[in-house]
């Protein structure tokens, strides 16, 4: 497949992602206790814009998805695509980490509480670290040569 081909198909992918992404920051994240939280991490803009907070906790380690996955598209773009494929994988592994957490703060003080289940935006923000991974991986595979591994990120 010849690299112009392979170039839409890589930025149909991104678009997709970005969608996927972008919808799941509208959406609630978790369910704590018996109800749906308004308190950080249940909608998905909060999650994103505070999980940071976590940094010196291993709870971070699912934020951490959100700039590796930005750190993949931006090489997608400048067409790195193993480098691309390393920070979409470790995107989606830390992503799902987030399962193996049962409990989250849920106030400023600190308190911990249950994580009980998981609601859309959550799923939309995993579909949209699997959409970049297998976007990157079906770009490789179509055309195994049209990467450029000669720059630094």
């Amino acid at each position: 497949m010849n690299k112009k081909k392979t170039s839409v198909i890589n930025k149909i992918f991104i678009a997709i992602c970005l969608i996927f992404f972008i919808i799941s920051l509208t959406q609630n994240t978790y369910f704590v206790g018996e109800e749906k939280i308004d308190s950080v991490g249940s909608n998905g803009l909060i999650a994103l814009l505070f999980g940071w907070m976590f940094m010196f906790d291993l709870k971070v380690i699912p934020w951490l998805a959100n700039p590796l996955i930005l750190i993949s598209l931006i090489c997608i773009l400048k067409n790195r695509i193993k480098r691309a494929k390393i920070f979409g994988l470790i995107a989606l592994l830390c992503g799902l980490s987030f399962l193996l957490f049962d409990n989250i703060i849920v106030n400023e003080g600190g308190t911990e509480k249950p994580i009980t289940g998981y609601d859309i935006g959550y799923f939309l923000w995993i579909m949209s670290l699997s959409t970049n991974f297998l976007g990157i991986m079906i770009s490789d595979y179509l055309n195994p040569n049209n990467c450029n591994e000669n720059n630094i990120v």
